[in-house]
């Protein structure tokens, strides 16, 4: 099998890097648990022992969500780089899960970032060199067979 071209380790290392960015951001609002219960118990008309369950769970939801998705990411950029043809459809269908779920947390920079990380990882991983690549390690594992 030819090595992968530049494109390939690009589009692996920017999926690599939203699922890490993703996992970190999650880390970040946990951090900040005590102001995020504040603000929901300031513009919810909640009181802030009201407010805490409410946002703990919704974090917990989210951590799930996204080490899930990270974990998807990372596993399915690695068959890709293996010249597989499948993570391709399977990268950009949880890329775009993951900038939905983070838009339905509010736009904010970490929700820009990860939208940002997403396209360039979509356009790099259907780049036609990518796809010429993945066509030709077709070819050489069919001659194979």
């Amino acid at each position: 099998m030819p090595p992968p071209p530049r494109f390939v380790n690009g589009a692996v290392a920017v999926w690599c890097a939203l699922a890490a960015f993703c996992l970190v951001h999650v880390i970040y609002l946990w951090a900040i648990f005590g102001m995020l219960a504040q603000n929901v118990a300031d513009t919810g008309h909640l009181s802030r022992d009201a407010a805490v369950p409410l946002v703990e769970s919704r974090l917990i939801t989210l951590s799930v969500v996204f080490v899930i998705l990270a974990a998807v990411l990372v596993f399915t950029a690695l068959h890709l780089r293996m010249a597989r043809r499948w993570p391709r459809l399977v990268l950009s269908v949880v890329g775009t899960i993951t900038v939905l779920v983070t838009f339905v947390a509010g736009l904010n920079p970490a929700s820009l970032a990860i939208f940002g990380l997403a396209v360039a990882a979509v356009l790099l991983t259907w780049h036609p060199t990518v796809s010429g690549w993945l066509a030709h390690v077709a070819d050489l594992r069919e001659r194979d067979e």
